[in-house]
């Protein structure tokens, strides 16, 4: 009777500990995903500049000066993106590229003519709305990755850190 109890108690116990791995497997997977999801988000904000570069071509006098660190930028995001880079890193050069991309408006708004020109203004509502969607996945990332990272200290006082390790994730 003693021992059906003690193997009762184990199966029940390892149950609890292969569905607590599941799911942290599976919110890592959910990380892993909008890692991804913001990855090509920020692909395709990005993808806009040669197109603000040709349009205000004709309206800025200091052309070449205004997107010359942005068009270095989009270089190293590029280059990035193409290699195995921790997120973290792809996060930071992103943020540069983004003050960039504020600072581009900022040069473009000061020209009138500019300002009323269709496709600048249209390019212009997608980076906007590119940015916005990354700013809502960037939170979402940032929730899911502390609550990732506090699943896998839980996981680490079992057994199952020997068996599958998950490494945590920088939260921003």
């Amino acid at each position: 009777m003693d021992n059906q109890i003690i193997f009762i108690l184990l199966g029940v116990a390892w149950v609890i500990l292969w569905c607590f791995y599941t799911f942290v497997y599976v919110v890592h997977l959910k990380v892993e995903k909008l890692e991804k999801r913001i990855k090509q988000l920020f692909v395709s904000r990005s993808d806009a500049i040669p197109g603000i570069f040709e349009i205000s071509k004709k309206y800025l006098t200091r052309h070449g000066d205004v997107f010359k660190e942005s068009i270095r930028l989009r270089k190293t995001e590029l280059a990035l993106n193409h290699s195995n880079t921790p997120f973290y890193k792809i996060i930071e050069t992103e943020w540069l590229l983004h003050h960039e991309l504020n600072f581009i408006f900022t040069a473009c708004n000061k020209h009138v003519s500019l300002t009323e020109d269709a496709k600048f203004n249209y390019i212009k509502e997608v980076i906007i709305s590119k940015s916005g969607e990354i700013w809502n996945k960037m939170w979402l990332y940032k929730n899911i990755a502390e609550k990732l990272n506090t699943l896998i200290k839980i996981k680490n006082f079992t057994l199952i850190w020997l068996l599958v390790p998950i490494e945590k994730k920088v939260t921003l």
